[in-house]
């Protein structure tokens, strides 16, 4: 499994920082990753509010899948501020969660949490960032290894 968390590593860090392969179709915005016998595509639709599907495959056969669904609450700081801020908390190197960012992360007065329970084969996370006192954006995910 160590091989599977590594390559998860690699996509996120390379998704988070918008290097990845992707295309627009019908509204869904595709991203794809692939490194040796790893394969990762993601299909996700909305903007502000957004859910999206991820699934990694080895050889061609589906092993690993996450949902996630959530986005922007308010403007209290801008959206482009806010994704700005959330692309630096998610590729965090000092962290044990892969699959999306570290347990806290603080720039001055935005603070992103995320409660993240089980391991890389079944999984469910909350994350959010904090304005202040405010929430201002909120994100479920949840997945794990297929059989």
């Amino acid at each position: 499994m160590g091989d599977l968390k590594a390559f998860i590593w690699k996509v996120k860090k390379s998704i988070y920082a918008e290097n990845a392969d992707h295309y627009v179709q019908g509204g869904l915005r595709h991203t794809t990753f692939k490194d040796g016998f790893y394969h990762f595509e993601n299909q996700e639709i909305g903007h502000r509010y957004y859910s999206g599907h991820e699934v990694i495959y080895k050889k061609d056969e589906p092993i690993w899948t996450m949902v996630y669904s959530g986005g922007i609450l308010n403007d209290d700081i801008g959206e482009k501020r806010l994704l700005s801020f959330l692309r630096r908390a998610l590729v965090e190197e000092e962290r044990t969660n892969i699959l999306r960012g570290p347990s806290f992360y603080q720039e001055e007065h935005l603070l992103y949490l995320n409660e993240f329970y089980g391991g890389i084969d079944r999984f469910s996370g909350r994350e959010y960032i904090r304005f202040g006192t405010h929430i201002i954006y909120e994100l479920h995910y949840s997945g794990g290894l297929l059989d």
